[in-house]
């Protein structure tokens, strides 16, 4: 206060998740993860009061879209996966 700097705590996970600041405001939040379960994560921020937004999913899993982009994007063939796995580059 003395030189008016702006500051503030510097939270873990731990530490945001049992900040009562945190919680009124409704900044964590549980959602379904089809291979953890429910769990607590980040809700949308800033939180704007005509387009608030919201969190459907904690994402996809690592390498969960790959085949769809190796066919579509990169228009791939069956046979060419086939030989990329057994050579160890995809």
């Amino acid at each position: 206060v003395e030189h008016e700097v702006p500051n503030g705590p510097v939270y873990d996970i731990e530490g945001i998740s049992q900040d009562p600041h945190y919680q009124a405001r409704g900044n964590l939040i549980e959602v379904e993860d089809p291979r953890l379960g429910r769990i607590k994560m980040q809700d949308v921020v800033p939180k704007f009061s005509l387009t608030p937004g919201q969190v459907n999913g904690a994402g996809p899993a690592l390498g969960e879209h790959n085949e769809e982009v190796y066919r579509e994007i990169l228009g791939c063939q069956p046979e060419e996966l086939v030989q990329l796995r057994a050579e160890g580059i995809i």
